[in-house]
C-alpha cells in the first residue's frame, strides 16, 4: 500500500510536538523528516522539492548561528576544541565527540549568518547553496552595490558568476573596476557635500573654532590664515 504524504505529516508532527526530552535526533527523527514518498503528479514532486530546497538555506542560516551562540558563550578555547580538526594531543572538554566539518567551514557559515543577520545580504535573496552565499560574503560594500545592480544577489546565482564579478572588480584596469570606483567616489562626494553643510551650520552658530579653523572648498584652513 502506497504511504500517503498526509500520513506521514501526521506522524512528523506527532513526533516533533513531544518533549524534547523523549525527541532526539537519530535514525528515526532524520528518516521521518526526509521520506521520500511518491507522488500523484509533477506538481507534487515539485512542492516536496522546494520545500527541501528551502530547507538546505535554512539548515546551515541555523548552522551559522548555532556556532556564533556557541563562540560567544562558550569558555575560552573551548568552541575552538568543537571541530574535527581540533588538535588530538590535547584534552577537550567534549571526550571524543567533534563536529563533522571543520574550523574553516565553521568560519565560512559563522559569515553567513552574520551577512544575513547584519543587512549585508536580504535572507530572502540568500543563495541555496552555502559556498556560493559565502562568496557573497567576501564582497565589499560596493561591490554588493554592484552585485545587486546586476542582479546577482539572488538564490539561484551561480558561484562562478560571484566569482568572475570579482576579478572584474578587482582587476587593475577594466570598466567593471573603474564602475566600482565611480560608486565609491559618488558616495564619498556625497559624504563630504553632507559634511561641509552641517559644517557651514555650526560655525553660523558658534563661529571657528580657534584651533581647528574653518573649512573652505573642503580644505581646513587654520584661524588667523587667509
Amino acid at each position: 500500500m502506497t504511504v500517503h504524504r498526509r500520513v506521514l505529516d501526521r506522524e512528523r508532527e506527532s513526533d516533533l510536538e513531544r518533549s524534547p526530552s523523549i525527541v532526539k535526533s537519530g535514525p528515526r527523527l532524520n528518516g521521518i523528516l526526509n521520506a521520500v514518498v511518491p507522488q500523484a503528479d509533477g506538481i507534487g514532486y515539485i512542492q516536496e522539492l522546494n520545500r527541501l530546497w528551502e530547507q538546505v538555506r535554512d539548515k546551515f542560516l541555523a548552522m551559522g548561528e548555532y556556532l556564533e551562540l556557541a563562540k560567544a558563550t562558550l569558555p575560552h578555547g573551548h568552541y575552538e576544541m568543537m571541530f574535527a580538526d581540533a588538535r588530538r594531543n590535547q584534552p577537550s572538554p567534549y571526550g571524543s565527540t567533534r563536529l563533522n566539518f571543520n574550523s574553516a567551514t565553521g568560519c565560512k557559515l559563522r559569515a553567513i549568518y552574520r551577512a544575513t543577520r547584519d543587512g549585508k545580504i536580504p535572507r530572502d535573496k540568500l543563495p541555496n547553496a552555502w559556498g556560493t552565499a559565502y562568496e557573497l560574503t567576501k564582497l565589499s560594500d560596493n561591490e554588493i552595490k554592484v552585485a545587486s545592480s546586476r542582479g546577482l544577489i539572488r538564490q539561484d546565482v551561480y558561484r562562478s558568476e560571484i566569482l568572475s564579478l570579482v576579478r572584474e572588480l578587482r582587476a587593475p584596469v577594466g570598466p567593471g573596476r573603474r564602475e566600482a570606483l565611480s560608486a565609491e567616489r559618488q558616495e564619498l562626494l556625497r559624504d563630504v557635500h553632507r559634511i561641509r553643510k552641517r559644517l557651514a551650520e555650526i560655525e553660523g552658530e558658534i563661529g571657528t573654532d580657534e584651533v581647528l579653523g574653518t573649512m573652505i572648498e573642503g580644505h581646513l584652513h587654520p584661524a588667523g590664515q587667509g
